[in-house]
């Protein structure tokens, strides 16, 4: 259980790095679109396109990080009330399920998208599976995380 739990935090970090590389590319074509359009009146025409995909990405790919160092928001008015572990250790095995679930219902999608060839609409289009391929990782990852890292092994 506990290399499973060590996958799991390093597949986590690992997409938190990807998350934080894809903020950077965010910065850095905003960065780069502002100074095109007001010192070389020369507008890109792809920056707001791909900024919308990468905020996609940069939310899902840090949510399983997020979740495995308890950084989400938590409701804890029914779990400090009730003497022991359990309460923690059932709605993390609830919110586990629901992520799974979530990322089972958004894979059926992405698999169609796939099937079909997808594309997004707008300036630069690029496949939309790419996008919902994140939604699914994150998803999926953090469903684990909730699982099967007890949250008392987090302390």
């Amino acid at each position: 259980m506990r290399l499973l739990q060590r996958g799991l935090a390093w597949a986590a970090r690992g997409c938190f790095l990807l998350a934080a590389t894809a903020l950077a590319a965010i910065v850095a074509s905003i960065s780069l679109e502002v100074a095109l359009r007001y010192f070389a009146n020369a507008p890109t025409h792809w920056v707001a396109d791909s900024v919308g995909y990468l905020l996609a990405g940069v939310v899902m790919l840090a949510l399983p990080e997020v979740t495995r160092a308890r950084g989400h928001v938590a409701i804890t008015l029914l779990s400090k009330s009730w003497e022991g572990r359990w309460p923690e250790r059932l709605f993390s095995l609830l919110a586990g399920l629901v992520c799974l679930a979530a990322a089972w219902i958004i894979g059926q999608e992405l698999a169609r998208q796939i099937e079909r060839g997808v594309m997004t609409q707008g300036a630069a289009p690029i496949p939309k599976a790419w996008i919902t391929a994140t939604v699914v990782l994150g998803l999926g990852l953090s469903g684990l995380v909730f699982l099967v890292c007890r949250q008392d092994d987090q302390r």
